[in-house]
């Protein structure tokens, strides 16, 4: 088994490089974000339906893994770890059928992670050049505020859609 060693490049190298991808970074890590609001819009659906007082475990045990799995993918895209794409993709790539808002948003991140500058934001060699440009910081996306919005929004609707049927 061998082991993948990068070397950073030189720290003028790095900066241009970061400089080149720091956008895409951005995106990348407002996916993860997104990602973790999807976990916790899956435990704040799965709160009526324990509110109602019965446990309905194939629906709630679903939800529970799903909000897991989304967390867990939103934690590793924040930290640019490239295994996460993986699992990132599969979800996005599920999230497609959902038409049309779920066509747009997955079709965005399925480019995000699989563009060229993706797979070197995504890469092992781009954590060399993070490291050696600790200065260089990321600002929070326009696209991820419209999207946190629009996740909270739904959230919103769906937690009192299921509290107004209880009621």
């Amino acid at each position: 088994m061998s082991t993948e060693v990068f070397v950073a490049p030189p720290v003028l190298d790095s900066r241009k490089i970061r400089g080149e991808h720091i956008k895409h970074e951005t995106s990348v890590r407002s996916i993860g974000t997104l990602y973790i609001f999807g976990a916790g819009l899956a435990i704040f659906v799965t709160l009526p339906i324990l509110l109602r007082g019965r446990w309905d475990f194939l629906v709630d045990t679903y939800l529970l893994v799903i909000a897991a799995v989304l967390w867990f993918i939103g934690k590793g895209l924040r930290a640019l770890n490239p295994r996460a794409r993986t699992w990132a993709t599969i979800i996005s790539a599920i999230g497609l059928v959902a038409v049309p808002l779920g066509t747009l948003i997955n079709a965005y991140f399925l480019y995000m992670l699989h563009s060229k500058k993706g797979t070197m934001v995504l890469s092992l060699q781009y954590k060399a050049v993070i490291d050696a440009t600790p200065d260089i910081k990321c600002r929070t996306s326009k696209v991820l505020i419209f999207l946190a919005i629009l996740l909270l929004t739904l959230a919103f609707w769906i937690f009192v859609s299921g509290v107004l049927k209880k009621l």
